[in-house]
């Protein structure tokens, strides 16, 4: 699993860096997403700063089909609750393994995104 990370990390192609969003999202963000909800929480990790990979659904299903045969996360089909009477169908992504986690406790995209709230808190608290 670490070497599959390292190696996502290395490669500069737009799948191994879109798997490697959504592992940093799937960390940051609690160890699960909607499959709908991807592509606004790898925005979000970002926090506007770097240009975001212009994300389409397919490729998002593409990355955690992969994603899922390594063994990295799970995709179960579920009902989400929504505004609509009985929900709707969607795709819950969830870390499969917290040495995923590990792996990436030093990753730079993520320590930013902590930094930025933690600096985002102080100013808060000061005003």
């Amino acid at each position: 699993m670490d070497e599959y990370i390292s190696e996502l990390r290395s490669r500069q192609d737009k799948g191994s860096r879109l798997q490697l969003d959504i592992l940093r999202a799937l960390v940051v963000f609690g160890g699960s997403l909607w499959l709908s909800e991807v592509p606004s929480a790898i925005e979000r990790l970002y926090l506007g700063r770097l240009p975001v990979l212009q994300l389409d659904m397919e490729s998002v299903e593409r990355a955690v089909s992969s994603l899922a045969a390594k063994g990295l996360v799970k995709a179960e089909e579920r009902i989400r609750a929504t505004e609509r009477e009985g929900g709707e169908r969607d795709r819950l992504i969830i870390l499969a393994d917290e040495k995923v986690r590990v792996s990436l406790t030093s990753d730079e995209v993520i320590n930013e995104y902590y930094l930025s709230l933690s600096s985002e808190l102080n100013t808060l608290r000061k005003s």
